[in-house]
């Protein structure tokens, strides 16, 4: 779902703030893997990236339905993402 701005940042359809996490995708043998390094016991797989990635998104956004429907805190992204060149 793509935000929409307001004064304050980013919002999302339903006037909430809008929350950025990243996503670790990982090859396995026969399909992907994703999960977010913000927000434990939240995984998805799918046969391609795209699907993984479309698979992750909804699981994350049922998981935190889930957390905050029975009471729980919504993790805070707080993980950054970076590479490092080394030589072969």
């Amino acid at each position: 779902m793509r935000g929409r701005e307001k004064r304050s940042g980013l919002y999302n359809e339903a006037g909430g703030p809008e929350m950025r996490y990243s996503v670790v995708i990982e090859r396995a043998s026969t399909s992907y893997c994703a999960y977010s390094p913000d927000v434990n016991a939240c995984v998805s797989i799918g046969d391609t990236l795209e699907e993984t990635r479309r698979n992750f998104a909804e699981a994350l956004k049922l998981h935190l339905q889930g957390l905050k429907k029975h009471g729980y805190p919504i993790p805070v992204p707080s993980a950054t993402v970076d590479y490092i060149d080394v030589a072969s």
